[in-house]
């Protein structure tokens, strides 16, 4: 027999076969759980539905959300925030704090703008220790948040970008984040530049 228990935004498996915990957060979201194809990107997934849900589920719904939104933001992305630009940080906080005030009174549209503006200041985060992690030859770095810019813009499938072969590369030979560094650069910002 298995048994589901809920303890504090965590549900237990318990059985002979499962008594692992499975960390769940909103209302059709599941988190916490690794896997080799669990990166950033899908973090920053999940914390953008998680923001959406705000504005689109009933107050109860709502806060959970939030909660889950912010919770993944202090897991995943906070500490890059203080450290390449503590404004950025500053920015998503108060956004966040904002939306709770506004979902208890139902002020939905400005709950979706302080989404957006919540998601920008993420991606600037993200594309900020791309540029570190590339001036500095960082390839393990530069791979561990390039997944939130291929999540949030499909960059591998625009086939005449130069920097998907130069991901492919790096992968096989990090010294070739040398090579690429500046390709890699000027087509991230043009992406940048034009998506938000």
């Amino acid at each position: 027999m298995t048994l589901f228990v809920l303890l504090a935004g965590t549900i237990y498996i318990t059985s002979a076969e499962a008594a692992t915990p499975k960390e769940t957060f909103g209302k059709n979201l599941v988190y916490g759980a690794y896997s080799e194809d669990t990166n950033l990107g899908h973090r920053w997934a999940m914390l953008n539905t998680a923001l959406t849900e705000t504005a689109n589920t009933n107050y109860y719904w709502a806060q959970r959300n939030l909660g889950d939104a912010h919770q993944i933001y202090n897991d995943y992305f906070k500490e890059a925030a203080l450290e390449v630009d503590p404004e950025s940080d500053q920015i998503i906080e108060d956004k966040l704090y904002y939306n709770a005030e506004y979902i208890k009174t139902r002020q939905l549209t400005e709950v979706g703008l302080n989404r957006q503006i919540i998601d920008n200041t993420i991606n600037k985060i993200v594309y900020m220790k791309l540029e570190k992690a590339l001036d500095e030859g960082d390839a393990d770095s530069f791979l561990h948040w390039y997944p939130v810019m291929e999540t949030k813009f499909g960059i591998s499938k625009n086939t005449a970008l130069m920097t998907n072969q130069a991901i492919a590369e790096i992968k096989e030979n990090p010294d070739k984040i040398h090579y690429y560094k500046n390709t890699i650069k000027s087509e991230l910002l043009t992406i940048f530049k034009n998506k938000i």
